[in-house]
C-alpha cells in the first residue's frame, strides 16, 4: 500500500491512512468525508491545481476520434464498475454480482428482500432447483455474503440454467391460456453464457472516414418514407406528447374519408434500420462523430479542476441517442424509457473499458396527454421472442416483418396490411403500431385468466391520540367526501373503512340502517370479521351513506386516549376482505405499531444518529415483509402514509410496499395548518383521484446478445424478467441492469417494457414502450453517449441496496470507486496521457458526474457524521429506489434560481399565453448568494424561498407585501401573497410552472437567512460548499484526482 496518503485541505477530517492500488479510496465510514453536513462554509478560497503547460495540453489534439490501438487493458485503471475487484482489499464495486435483484418464488428468512435483491448470489455448486421451495439461508451463501461485505469473482447464473428452468417453451402457443395474464404470452429462450477472456480491441476503418457527400446520400436514402401529412386532424405519427386527448381506434369502426387518404399510391416501408444491404455495411463503419461542430466541441475533454463552474445555467437535459434521422422523432420518450448509455457497445470488453454501469430507467405507467389506444382483434407479435411490432423493425416485403430482437422473419397477417383509415391494402406504414414508440391496445380476452378485477378500496387508519391529534383524520376524510364520485373505477367499485387503536374497529354501512354501525374488537389477537357486504359496499349505491359517514367519523375518535396502535391486526383483516377479489389497503399510521401482530418496539438511539456505522436498517421482524408476499399473490397492494414526527420504523413498515408494488409517503412534522399538511391534502387527492392499473405485469425484452437483471423498485420478480405489480400507479418507476452475454451482431439494439394491466374500468391493457439504441464502435464513443443524469440516478439504486446488504460506508466508498474508474479510464484514452501531468479530465458527456456523485454522497441516503433521524435517511432511500429520474435529481442536486432578478432574464410562454421568466440554475454554494438576492430552491417535495437579509425593500414590498426581511416570522411563511405588479407576477408564474412539471405538490416555504430554525432546510442542500464534516467540491476533485494519480 504505501505510505499515508491524505487528500488536501483535511484540517478538519479524518481521512483514511492509505489508499489501495488502483487509487480508489477505501476508508471506513468512521473515516468517510464526503457528503455529511453539520455546518456550512463557502469555499471562497480555492488550492490551485498543479500547473500544466497549456500549450501542451493544446498540442494533444485533444478531438473527439481517439485512437485505442495503445489503450491499455481493463486491469490497468483497476477493477470495473461492474465487476468484482482482483484486488481482495478494495470495496468492492457496485455490481450485479452483489445486487441481484432476482426474485424467489418461496419467501426468505434472511436479508432485506424477501425475493432477495440486490445480494443473491447463486453457486456454481449449488443446484437451481435449492432456491425455489427451500429457504435461501440454508442453500445459499447468501449470509455469509453479507457478512463478508463484498461479493467477488462469483459468476452469476442468472439468466442461464435460472432463466431455462422457469421460462416457457418457445414453442408454446402465441396465446396459451397459461401464459396469458401473468405472462403475457412470453417465450424465452436462455443462451449459455460463456466466460470470454479479455483480449485487444481490434479497430475498424477509421473514425469519420466517410465523406460528407456520401453521409448525406444515405441520410436521405435511409429515412423513412412516412405520409406524415396524410391525417391532419389527428396524425398518428410522431411523439405521443403531441395531443391532449387520448383516442381509442377500433378495426371495426374507422374513421372514413380521411383528407389526404389518396395520397398513399403504394407501399412503403417505415423505418427499416437498412434495408439495403449496400447500405447496411456502409453506415456500419460510421462512427458516432459524424455529428456537427458544437456536437464535436462538446466531445473536448474537460479540465476539472480549471472548469469548477461546470454546472450549465439551463436545465440539464436527456441525452438523445444518435440514431438515423428518420428514427429520432420516433423514439421513446427519455421522461418514459432512458439507458445509462445512449451507444450500446459491441461486446462486455468494451462495456467494461468504459468503467461505466450499462442499465435502464423506465417510468412505464406515467402519465401520458396523448396515448394512441389501439383496439384490434389481432395484435402483432413475433412468434420466436413475442417482441410487439413497432417502428424500429424491417419489412422485406408486403407479407413479413423481420423481428431486430431475435432476428425472425415473421409473416403478417392480413388484417395488418389494410389500413384502418384508408381501408386500402398494402400500407402497413399507416399502422400506429409502426409510428409510435409508446402505443397501448386492449387485450382480446386470450390475454385473460379470470374476468378483470374490480376496483376496491380499503382505507386503514389510525386513531390512536396521538394521531388524532396531529389533525389528519379530518382532513383525509373531506378529501375523500370530495372525490368519492370521481374514484377510479366503474359500477363494481367498492370502498371499506377500517380503524384501529389499542383495538380494531369496523365501520359497517347496513342496508336496512342509514347510517353506519361501529364495530369494535378488543381481542386483536382472535377476532371474527364481520359480513363482507357490511364491510366493502358499493360506491355508486352508498354514495350517501360513505359521504354521511366520512363527516362524522373525525368526532368519533375525537376523545380518544388510546397511546397503544394494532396496526397488523387491522392489515390481517384488511387481507381477509380483499382476499377473494384482490385491491388496493391504504395505511395512514401515526404511531410506532405497538400491539397484536407485528407489533414493534423503538430501535433508534438519538446519540447514535451521527455515527459512521449506522445500525437498524433492516427490518426488525418478518411480519410484514410475509404479509406483503401474501397480498401479491392475492393481487393485493399496500400504499403508506407515514405522519409520525417520533421513530416510526420505516425500515420495517416499507417491506410491507416493497414486495406488492405500493408506494410510501412520508410526513415527518404534521400538524394543523403545517406546510406538511398542505402537502398531505394535495397528494392525497392525487392518490385517490390518479389512474392506477390492477394486477399487472411488466417484461423488458431486448435484442439478442444483451439481458436484463438486476431490479430496482417496489414489484415482486415472478420468474427470472417477470415484474409483477398488484396496482401500477403513474409515479412508480422501475430500473434494471443491462448484461451483454454475447457481442451484439446488429447495427443496432431495441429495449421493449410492455406492461400488462387492467385498467379501473375492466379493461385488459397493454401498453409497449420501444427503445432505439446505436451501436458504439469503441469504449470512447461508449463513454461520449454516457447520460449522466441517468448514470448517478442508477448509481444512487445500487448503492441504496449495497447499504441494506452490507454498510453505507461500503456504498459510499463504492460511490467514490465509481467516479475514479470513469476518469482514470478516460485519462488512459487520451494521446500523450502519461505527459499530462495532474490535470484532472473528464468527458463532456460525464462533465457533471462528480458533482451529482458528491450531491449523492451529501444527501441523507447516505451521510455520515451529522444528526439524520433513521426514518429520514430510510425514506430517502426508499425514494431513491422507487422514483422516476426528474425526483431523485432533486434529492441529488436540487435547482437553485435567483429571484430577486427574475424580470432581467427571457421568458417564455405557455400553451395558456402565461409568460414564464426563465432564470438561470445556479451552483449549490454560498458563493453564489449575493447578500441581497433572493433564492428558491427545489428540493422536490418542498422549495424553499431564502431572502437574504439585505435585499431591496422594494423586492419585499412587490412579492411578499414585508417592509423588510425581519417582517418574515420565525419559522418561514407557507404563503406568497397575490399582489398586483408585474414582478409577483412573475415571481408567481415561474413557481406555478414548476409546480405544473411535476406530479406531486411542493410547498413553499418563505425563510429569512438568520432563522436559525428553518435555515438548514435550505444550506444543508449547498452541496458544493465545505462542512464540518464533508468536504466541498473543490476538495473531492482533488481527492478522486489524487486517487487517480496513485493508480498509475
Amino acid at each position: 500500500m504505501g505510505d499515508s496518503k491524505v487528500p488536501p485541505n483535511s484540517a478538519n477530517t479524518n481521512y483514511p491512512s492509505s489508499y489501495y492500488p488502483n487509487g480508489a479510496w477505501t476508508g471506513s465510514a468512521s473515516n468517510s468525508q464526503y457528503g455529511n453536513y453539520n455546518g456550512y462554509q463557502s469555499y471562497s478560497q480555492y488550492p490551485q491545481s498543479n500547473a500544466y503547460d497549456q500549450n501542451q495540453y493544446a498540442s494533444q489534439q485533444y478531438y473527439a476520434n481517439y485512437h485505442y490501438q495503445n489503450a491499455p487493458q481493463t486491469s490497468s485503471t483497476g477493477p470495473s464498475i461492474d465487476h468484482a475487484s482482483d484486488h481482495q482489499s478494495k470495496v468492492a464495486p457496485l455490481s450485479s454480482s452483489s445486487y441481484s435483484t432476482q426474485t424467489q418464488a418461496t419467501p426468505s428468512s434472511t436479508g432485506y428482500y424477501a425475493n432477495q435483491p440486490a445480494g443473491f448470489e447463486f453457486s456454481e455448486s449449488t443446484p437451481m432447483n435449492s432456491y425455489y421451495g427451500n429457504s435461501v439461508g440454508e442453500n445459499s451463501n447468501y449470509s455469509n455474503a453479507i457478512q463478508n461485505g463484498a461479493m467477488q469473482n462469483a459468476k452469476s447464473y442468472v439468466g442461464t440454467d435460472y432463466q431455462s428452468s422457469e421460462s416457457p417453451a418457445s414453442s408454446s402457443p402465441e396465446h396459451s391460456a397459461s401464459e396469458s395474464s401473468r405472462t403475457e404470452g412470453d417465450t424465452e429462450s436462455a443462451d449459455s453464457d460463456t466466460l470470454r477472456s479479455e483480449h485487444q480491441m481490434s479497430l475498424g476503418p477509421a473514425i469519420g472516414s466517410t465523406n460528407q457527400s456520401n453521409l448525406s446520400s444515405m441520410r436521405q436514402n435511409m429515412r423513412p418514407n412516412y405520409p406524415h401529412q396524410q391525417y391532419p386532424s389527428r396524425p398518428w405519427s410522431g411523439h405521443p406528447n403531441n395531443s391532449a386527448q387520448q383516442n381509442t381506434y377500433s378495426s371495426a369502426q374507422q374513421p372514413q374519408n380521411m383528407p389526404g387518404a389518396a395520397q398513399v399510391q403504394s407501399y412503403a416501408p417505415p423505418g427499416q434500420p437498412f434495408p439495403d444491404p449496400k447500405l447496411s455495411g456502409s453506415f456500419k463503419n460510421l462512427s458516432l462523430n459524424t455529428a456537427n461542430v458544437n456536437q464535436q466541441q462538446q466531445q473536448q475533454p474537460v479540465n476539472l479542476l480549471s472548469n469548477r463552474h461546470i454546472l450549465p445555467s439551463s436545465p440539464v437535459t436527456a441525452v438523445e441517442p444518435r440514431a438515423p434521422a428518420g428514427y429520432r422523432e420516433l423514439n421513446c420518450n427519455p421522461d418514459i424509457f432512458r439507458s445509462t448509455v445512449t451507444a450500446v457497445p459491441l461486446k462486455e470488453e468494451d462495456l467494461m473499458k468504459a468503467k461505466l454501469p450499462f442499465g435502464l430507467l423506465i417510468h412505464p405507467f406515467r402519465d401520458l396527454q396523448n396515448l394512441p389506444v389501439i383496439q384490434s382483434s389481432v395484435i402483432v407479435r413475433c412468434r420466436n421472442c413475442r417482441t410487439y411490432i413497432h417502428p424500429f423493425v424491417s419489412f422485406p416485403d408486403q407479407r413479413h416483418w423481420k423481428c431486430n430482437m431475435c432476428y425472425r422473419t415473421n409473416d403478417l397477417p392480413a388484417e395488418f396490411n389494410v389500413n384502418p383509415l384508408t381501408q386500402k391494402e398494402g400500407d402497413v406504414t399507416s399502422r400506429p403500431e409502426v409510428r409510435n414508440s409508446t402505443i397501448e391496445f386492449i387485450a382480446p380476452g386470450d390475454y385473460m385468466l379470470r374476468p378483470p378485477q374490480a376496483a376496491i378500496y380499503v382505507f386503514v387508519l389510525d386513531v390512536s391520540a396521538i394521531a388524532v391529534s396531529t389533525g389528519y383524520l379530518k382532513v383525509v376524510c373531506q378529501v375523500l367526501e370530495d372525490n368519492l364520485s370521481v374514484l377510479p373505477g366503474d359500477a363494481r367499485t367498492k370502498l371499506g373503512i377500517l380503524c384501529h387503536d389499542s383495538n380494531l374497529h369496523f365501520l359497517a354501512l347496513l342496508e336496512s340502517q342509514s347510517r353506519a354501525q361501529l364495530l369494535t374488537f378488543p381481542d386483536v389477537e382472535d377476532f371474527e370479521l364481520p359480513r363482507h357486504e357490511d364491510l366493502l359496499v358499493n360506491v355508486r349505491e352508498n354514495h350517501d351513506k360513505i359521504c354521511r359517514l366520512l363527516r362524522q367519523l373525525p368526532s368519533l375518535f375525537a376523545s380518544n386516549r388510546s397511546s397503544q396502535s394494532a396496526l397488523g391486526c387491522s392489515l390481517k383483516a384488511a387481507q381477509k376482505l380483499l382476499a377473494p377479489t384482490g385491491g388496493r389497503i391504504t395505511v395512514f399510521q401515526a404511531i410506532l405499531p405497538t400491539k397484536g401482530p407485528g407489533k414493534l418496539t423503538s430501535r433508534e438511539d438519538p446519540n447514535e444518529r451521527a455515527a459512521a456505522d449506522i445500525k437498524n436498517m433492516q427490518p426488525a421482524n418478518e411480519f410484514y415483509k410475509m404479509l406483503a408476499l401474501e397480498c401479491s399473490g392475492m393481487q393485493i397492494a399496500i400504499d403508506q402514509f407515514l405522519i409520525s414526527s417520533q421513530f416510526i420504523d420505516i425500515a420495517t413498515l416499507s417491506g410491507m410496499s416493497r414486495f406488492c408494488g405500493g408506494c410510501v409517503s412520508y410526513f415527518p412534522s404534521l400538524f394543523a395548518g403545517s406546510s406538511e399538511m398542505e402537502r398531505l391534502e394535495e397528494d392525497f387527492t392525487r392518490y385517490v383521484t390518479r389512474k392506477i392499473g390492477f394486477e399487472a405485469v411488466m417484461r423488458v425484452r431486448c435484442t439478442k446478445g444483451l439481458e436484463v437483471a438486476d431490479f430496482f423498485g417496489n414489484f415482486f420478480v415472478r420468474s427470472t424478467d417477470l415484474l409483477a405489480f398488484p396496482n401500477i400507479n403513474p409515479d412508480a418507476a422501475v430500473s434494471m441492469k443491462v448484461k451483454i452475454k454475447d457481442n451484439i451482431t446488429s447495427n443496432s439494439v431495441c429495449f421493449q417494457a410492455a406492461l400488462l394491466y387492467t385498467s379501473s374500468k375492466g379493461e385488459r391493457r397493454i401498453r409497449v414502450h420501444t427503445l432505439y439504441l446505436p451501436i458504439a464502435q469503441s469504449p470512447i464513443e461508449v463513454v461520449q453517449s454516457a447520460d449522466v443524469q441517468a448514470v448517478a440516478c442508477f448509481l444512487a439504486q445500487m448503492a441504496v441496496s449495497r447499504s441494506l446488504e452490507s454498510s453505507i460506508g461500503d456504498a459510499r466508498d463504492a460511490l467514490v470507486n465509481a467516479v475514479v474508474d470513469s476518469l482514470a479510464a478516460f485519462r488512459s484514452t487520451l494521446p500523450g496521457h502519461a505527459n499530462m501531468g495532474t490535470v484532472l479530465v473528464a468527458p463532456h458527456s460525464l462533465s457533471l458526474f462528480a458533482l451529482f456523485v458528491l450531491g449523492i454522497l451529501k444527501c441523507k441516503a447516505f451521510r455520515v457524521g451529522c444528526s439524520t433521524k433513521l426514518d429520514e435517511r430510510l425514506d430517502c432511500m426508499v425514494q431513491l429506489l422507487t422514483s422516476p429520474i426528474f425526483q431523485i435529481m432533486h434529492i441529488i442536486y436540487p435547482p437553485m434560481y435567483p429571484l430577486h432578478t427574475i424580470t432581467q432574464h427571457p421568458t417564455m410562454t405557455t400553451e395558456e399565453g402565461t409568460s414564464v421568466p426563465q432564470p438561470p440554475v445556479l451552483h449549490l454554494s454560498a458563493e453564489s448568494l449575493a447578500r441581497d438576492g433572493v433564492y428558491l430552491l427545489d428540493r422536490g417535495n418542498r422549495m424553499v424561498m431564502l431572502v437574504r437579509r439585505s435585499v431591496s425593500m422594494n423586492w419585499c414590498v412587490k412579492v411578499l407585501d414585508l417592509g423588510s426581511p425581519s417582517g418574515i416570522p420565525g419559522g418561514g411563511l407557507n404563503v406568497l401573497p397575490v399582489l398586483d405588479n408585474p414582478l409577483s407576477a412573475g415571481v408567481r408564474n415561474f413557481i406555478d410552472h414548476l409546480l405544473s412539471k411535476r406530479p406531486n405538490h411542493a410547498p413553499l416555504l418563505i425563510l429569512r437567512d438568520d432563522d436559525q430554525l428553518t435555515k438548514p432546510l435550505f444550506f444543508e442542500c449547498l452541496v458544493d460548499d465545505k462542512s464540518d464534516t464533508s468536504s466541498s467540491y473543490v476538495e473531492f476533485l482533488q481527492h478522486i484526482n489524487g486517487c487517480i494519480m496513485r493508480s498509475k
